[in-house]
């Protein structure tokens, strides 16, 4: 055996022994079962590309040379024929469709039967790791295989044969496949929609336009998603669609049209037959989730006087896509339904005999208003395969299917689930659903956690001592309590909603329900409350001389009173919870459990807070007042001064109660996606950290100058982004893919290992960023930076890209902050403006290194990644380019000009007192005593929001990119078991993180500062392979880079490397 990565690149020697060129590609002749090698490619002398018959020329070939039989003056060159493929170009790198294990793949190798020395045929593609490491160096493969065969644990080949391979990225209509080639066309259409339903956006058009008429159908009736069947339609001609509907069953045809707007429905069913129309229309006129939507008009009706012999004939005179018969439906002479007759009977019965008599005259039927759950649970409590639906007059309308109704139990059985805050996810591993169930489950100890760490940081923003954050912390130690049995309340309220008919007697109205919930409430609200005291009663005795003591009975006193009062609050709304579940139901809408456990728990952390703070300000009140008393008649002192000194401490400053509390601001953000979510996450920890020092380094006539860098700054962005969204609307491909197809596997290994690394380090520095500012609202490192990880981690790896894309936006409004704590500063700006357009240099090496940079660190390589990714994961194509570019030219602008008001801030305020500082934490520090303290809080929140947004987006897109490029499964959707890589390369780039700013005396500042340096090495690396494939025609076609673009891409990365060697070169002279 032998394997296409051993072949490409070896030398070409004729007869004679003289080098003619070197092998890049073989060609293959596709209708044959292993299909022979037909042609030889390889670049002959000037790497002009060569192209020569194999059976005709190849002598001999082998692991280091292929030897041709006649001397180079004598070969005939040829072209690749229409039946011909070649491997390096069409497969090697490439997806396809491995039809036996119904999944998308990327082929790692080729594997090719040496049986003779002249002959050579495919077996198939490898698909596994070992195909990857061979193509990195055979060396490496084996001493990876030796390994891990002496640990025990065998690495085997994954070979997909050619008959079970599917082509799903290049056209291949001209080129005919064998007979016995298993494609698309002939899998399970259930098959077929699992594998699209894998594919990207893109790719899923491409695999969905190569299946034929019937086969789409298939296809469409079996997608999990009705928004991707709805996609799909909508991404074909009116007239095509319309077919595919005709090809549909009636009863799928109606669920499908139904999710499309009106006017495009409307035009499908003129084009549509008139039979096929109708029935749809039919359907269409039935409420949502009656039997009539989900029945089908397909079905055999018979008189009942006819005969056996009859019946047969009519049976093999359907059409083959009628729905499958299951039961012949008898009529009388009215045309009404009289009986059925199943498949069995009909068959053991004599010709001559009637119909009526052998049918069933016990008909079980449903109406076509009925509920379609019932019309289910009849069909499984009947064991019926059909059930027919008839109108008042019994007149036969049409059949619900044993099948249908399956489908029916499984939405309703998954609804059940959601409303019990449960998951239906029936494909995902155990460890999946086990994760899954945990975070549903304890879902309060991330709303306790958070709601704790608020207030405290809160109450050290508000009050003058240290010793708040620490009272309110065990003031909130019975917070569990008061979240547990709001999350109980729900259960509760789910239960009964489930197991309770509101039509029967015996159901309970409203009024009753809450009867009974308010008795329950003071029941459990009792226990609590007497357990607070008991325990109370056990502090007080061991702590009945300690000086603190009065204080932590208040605080018990306060905990579980608040506790008791907030768990009654949530028994009380529970009638609030049916009456929302039962008017969601009866207007056929879903309502998910865990969102109303959420609430529930949101409004129990609020009434807690609330409670706990007026019980603990009424004890202290209460305590001074007697105190005062007793020592006006004793005269002597006594702990009074201890609740002085504690109510004085926890009461805002004279300064702060005068200051006037502004209005909010209101910030309209433009969602428009990718190139906006990517600008801003460039404006990272190590940014912040790096303008914020030049800002306190330099005054006015430096500081200002150096303001001339941000409209070049946003220039390099814009230049960057707008490249990489275009090759993503064009290829339909992220770029980790692009850098695969183009550079092969071992150039592409180098750039995921360039971008794991240097996304690493800036996944340091964010954390790094977190912790430092957090650190100004009294929470420390060991609380903030495991809780950040938690809640990247929580939300990197579970939901969809639009949801998650939607979230991080909301967060990059945060970034708002800095220009209010801009306008706070009150800086001169007409002198701001003025230097901003007329660049004014310093000879001084430290501006020069700023400088260097504040340049340098605009562009990011994660950001290349994460735009050709979004536009990619959105679906957009050619046609979505002048958007894109719209979007990030105005992603690039609002993020420079945060950067702008981030540098005009602090060199307006720091740069006179002298202030210098080393990380945005310590600007916002140093903000306090000169600008204010709603400066200082609104710069540091928006270092957290900063760092944050772009912690959220590094992990995710790291795996990602690895994943696309190595052919592994990948998605924010998919489960564990689905994608363990892209999952585990999340869970890795944390977990490092995290645990490396937890190492105790770690410089965070240091941390940022590396994270530039490793960015300023791998960046321009990573842009030349997206300049390359930018410029490539065969790849962009006619949107190319032409000679301008390419000017200014290549300007872009020469800029970037000369700045970041300048930057060195300084770094190392101490400068």
């Amino acid at each position: 055996m032998i394997y296409l990565s051993q072949l490409l690149g070896n030398p070409v020697m004729d007869s004679q022994g003289e080098k003619i060129g070197v092998v890049s590609d073989l060609g293959i002749a596709t209708g044959e079962v292993f299909p022979r090698i037909t042609s030889l490619a390889f670049m002959g002398p000037g790497r002009t590309p060569l192209m020569i018959s194999w059976r005709k020329y190849v002598e001999s070939y082998d692991e280091d040379t292929i030897t041709l039989k006649v001397p180079s003056t004598e070969i005939r060159f040829s072209y690749l024929q229409p039946n011909e493929v070649l491997l390096a170009r069409d497969i090697l790198n490439k997806q396809i469709v491995d039809t036996r294990g119904i999944r998308v793949v990327r082929v790692n190798d080729l594997k090719l039967s040496d049986t003779s020395s002249t002959q050579l045929r495919l077996l198939g593609a490898e698909v596994g790791v070992r195909g990857l490491l061979r193509s990195l160096s055979p060396k490496l493969e084996t001493i990876v295989t030796r390994a891990a065969r002496a640990m025990g644990r065998p690495i085997p080949e994954r070979i997909i044969a050619w008959s079970y391979m599917d082509l799903v990225e290049r056209d291949l209509s001209n080129v005919k496949l064998s007979v016995s080639h298993k494609t698309l066309d002939e899998l399970h259409p259930a098959d077929v929609a699992d594998i699209i339903e894998r594919l990207d956006s893109r790719l899923r058009s491409q695999v969905f336009a190569q299946l034929d008429d019937e086969q789409r159908a298939g296809a469409m009736a079996e997608f999990n998603d009705d928004a991707m069947a709805v996609e799909l339609i909508g991404g074909m001609n009116e007239k095509e669609a319309s077919r595919i509907l005709s090809e549909m069953d009636p009863d799928d045809a109606a669920e499908l049209v139904s999710e499309l707007s009106y006017d495009r429905a409307e035009k499908l069913l003129r084009l549509m037959g008139v039979k096929e129309q109708r029935a749809i229309r039919q359907l269409l006129g039935y409420r949502e989730d009656t039997a009539g939507r989900i029945m089908t008009s397909e079905a055999l009706s018979l008189p009942e006087d006819q005969t056996v012999a009859y019946a047969f004939e009519r049976l093999r005179a359907l059409d083959e896509d009628f729905e499958t018969v299951r039961y012949l439906y008898l009529t009388d002479s009215d045309g009404r339904l009289s009986g059925i007759v199943t498949l069995n009977q009909l068959i053991v019965s004599d010709q001559t005999q009637k119909l009526e008599e052998i049918a069933n005259k016990n008909l079980v039927t449903a109406s076509p208003e009925d509920d379609q759950e019932d019309v289910a649970r009849n069909i499984a409590k009947y064991n019926l395969l059909a059930m027919p639906v008839v109108s008042d007059d019994q007149r036969l309308l049409g059949i619900v299917t044993v099948d249908d109704a399956l489908d029916v139990l499984e939405e309703e059985h998954a609804e059940d689930l959601q409303i019990a805050g449960g998951s239906s996810d029936g494909e995902g591993g155990e460890r999946s659903r086990d994760v899954i169930w945990f975070f549903h489950r304890n879902i309060w100890i991330f709303f306790w956690i958070i709601a704790t760490g608020a207030a405290s940081a809160a109450s050290s923003l508000v009050f003058n001592t240290n010793i708040a954050p620490t009272l309110v912390f065990l003031a909130c130690l019975a917070m569990p309590v008061a979240l547990i049995l709001a999350d109980d309340t729900i259960s509760y309220v789910t239960n009964f909603f489930l197991e309770d008919d509101p039509g029967s007697e015996d159901s309970p109205s409203i009024l009753g329900f809450g009867f009974r919930s308010l008795l329950l409430g003071l029941l459990v609200s009792g226990v609590t409350a007497a357990l607070g005291a008991g325990l109370d009663a056990v502090i007080m005795n061991w702590l009945m001389e300690v000086p603190a003591g009065s204080i932590i009975h208040h605080i018990v006193v306060s905990a579980f009173g608040a506790a008791a009062l907030s768990a009654l609050i949530s028994f009380i709304l529970t009638p609030a919870y049916l009456a929302i579940l039962r008017h969601r139901d009866e207007k056929n809408q879903e309502t998910s459990g865990f969102a109303l456990s959420l609430i529930s728990m949101a409004i129990a952390v609020v009434t807690y807070l609330a409670a706990a703070g007026g019980l603990f300000v009424l004890q202290t009140s209460v305590g001074l007042v007697l105190y005062d008393e007793n020592n006006k008649r004793n005269n002597t002192p006594s702990a009074s001064a201890e609740h002085k000194t504690l109510t004085q401490d926890l009461s805002p400053t004279s300064t702060e109660a005068k200051k006037v509390k502004k209005n909010s601001w209101k910030y309209i953000l433009m969602a428009m996606g990718p190139g906006l979510l990517a600008a801003f996450a460039g404006n990272d920890a190590g940014g912040i950290a790096t303008y914020s020092s030049a800002g306190a380094s330099f005054g006015y006539t430096q500081l200002f100058g150096m303001l001339w860098t941000v409209p070049i700054m946003c220039f390099l962005l814009i230049v960057v982004q707008e490249t990489s969204a275009r090759m993503g609307c064009v290829t339909g491909k992220g770029l980790a893919s692009l850098i695969r197809e183009r550079f092969g596997i071992r150039l592409s290994t180098l750039a995921m290992f360039a971008l794991l690394i240097s996304n690493i380090a800036v996944t340091f520095s964010e954390f790094a960023g977190i912790a430092s500012s957090m650190d100004l609202f009294g929470i420390p490192t060991y609380v903030s930076v495991p809780i950040s990880a938690l809640l990247v981690w929580i939300l990197t790896v579970g939901g969809s890209y639009r949801r998650i894309e939607k979230i991080l936006l909301a967060i990059s409004c945060i970034f708002v902050t800095y220009v209010v704590a801009g306008i706070l500063a009150k800086p001169d700006w007409l002198e701001a403006l003025r230097v901003t357009a007329i660049p004014q240099m310093s000879t001084d090496p430290s501006y020069i290194s700023l400088l260097v940079a504040n340049i340098g660190t605009t562009i990011s390589p994660y950001m290349m990644f994460l735009v050709a990714s979004n536009v990619v994961e959105k679906n957009l194509d050619t046609s979505d380019i002048p958007a894109q570019r719209a979007d990030n030219v105005a992603g690039a602008v609002l993020a420079e000009i945060i950067t702008w008001f981030i540098m005009l801030t602090t060199g307006t305020v720091l740069f006179p007192a002298g202030i210098r500082v080393d990380s945005a934490a310590e600007a916002a520090s140093a903000l306090v005593p000169l600008a204010g303290q709603y400066a200082s809080t609104l710069f540091a929140l928006g270092m957290v929001g900063a760092s944050f947004l772009a912690a959220c987006v590094l992990p995710g897109i790291t795996a990602s990119a690895i994943c696309e490029a190595f052919g592994w499964e990948r998605g924010a959707d998919r489960t564990w078991s689905e994608a363990p890589l892209y999952h585990g390369i999340i869970t890795l780039v944390l977990v490092i993180s995290a645990i490396v700013i937890l190492i105790p005396g770690v410089s965070l500042f240091g941390i940022m500062l590396v994270a530039q340096v490793i960015n300023g090495i791998l960046l321009p690396v990573l842009l030349i392979f997206m300049v390359v494939i930018a410029a490539d025609r065969h790849i962009m076609g006619t949107f190319a880079n032409g000679r301008a673009w390419n000017l200014l891409t290549w300007f872009t990365i020469v800029t970037v490397i000369i700045l970041t060697i300048v930057m060195f070169v300084l770094q190392a002279m101490g400068l």
